[in-house]
């Protein structure tokens, strides 16, 4: 047991990231549609703010918005075209923090490593119990 779990646990492993592969693709649509809506809302208040005599910071501010969703759009469409899926595991603020480590207290990547390697979650396998059955606990590296 190399890494602390049972085989039959191993082998749920790829079953569990195909499901979650799966549920981001099948979503993909839903949420490209649900941009397109916005999309449509946003362009609508824009003409209506700059109809008006001063939009100001409304105005530009929806502005913003309406190129904050197109991107993600655009984004969204690229990553099925390409058949990419983008799936991230534990907290993306410490995954984020490695392309600004200065600014995030660290001195090289490594010490960002040795950090994130600290905050991984580790489960290890319990031996097996009396009704045959294998769990796995929360463990130390």
């Amino acid at each position: 047991m190399r890494h602390g779990l049972t085989g039959r646990q191993f082998n749920a492993i790829p079953i569990s990231l195909q499901g979650k592969i799966d549920s981001i693709v099948a979503l993909r649509t839903e949420r490209a549609a649900a941009l397109t809506q916005q999309i449509g809302r946003a362009a609508t208040v824009i003409d209506k703010l700059e109809k008006q005599a001063r939009g100001g910071a409304k105005l530009h501010q929806k502005r913003r918005r309406l190129g904050v969703l197109q991107a993600k759009l655009e984004q969204i469409r690229a990553d099925q075209k390409a058949g990419r899926v983008r799936l991230c595991f534990g907290s993306r603020k410490l995954f984020g923090a490695q392309f600004a480590l200065t600014q995030n207290g660290y001195a090289s990547h490594a010490e960002w490593k040795a950090d994130w390697q600290v905050r991984r979650a580790v489960l290890r396998a319990r031996q097996q119990g009396r009704d045959g059955r294998q769990s796995i606990v929360p463990g130390k590296r």
